[in-house]
């Protein structure tokens, strides 16, 4: 029995910390805050999904075509993201489309909220 405690206790100790983390703080970086979605976040996700990014931002940003842009754009817009820091990807561009579309929503939920 000893042993397995003594077996136990580095992987505690590891599940204990990575429990942790979203509670440390890093000086300089913001921790992504997950909200519920409002009903007006969900209906402008909802409108921004039927658009494109060229519609709506033009290709000033993006670096050749858009297509990389366009897909995170498009991968935002069929996830449950509220927030750009949640966005990922393999590529700058696929993760500026994914934040362009999240922080697009956002505008639209102000504007809405502000009228």
């Amino acid at each position: 029995m000893y042993d397995d405690v003594v077996r136990l206790v580095p992987v505690l100790a590891t599940t204990a910390f990575f429990l942790a983390l979203p509670l440390i703080s890093v000086p300089g970086r913001e921790v992504a805050t997950v909200r519920t979605p409002t009903p007006i976040f969900l209906t402008a996700r909802a409108a921004l999904a039927q658009s494109t990014y060229e519609f709506e931002f033009g290709s000033l940003e993006c670096e050749g075509d858009c297509a990389r842009h366009e897909a995170g754009f498009r991968w935002a817009a069929r996830r449950r993201l509220t927030h750009p820091d949640q966005c990922e990807g393999s590529t700058r561009s696929f993760i500026q489309g994914c934040r362009a579309f999240l922080i697009a929503v956002r505008e639209r939920e102000r504007t809405v909220q502000d009228n």
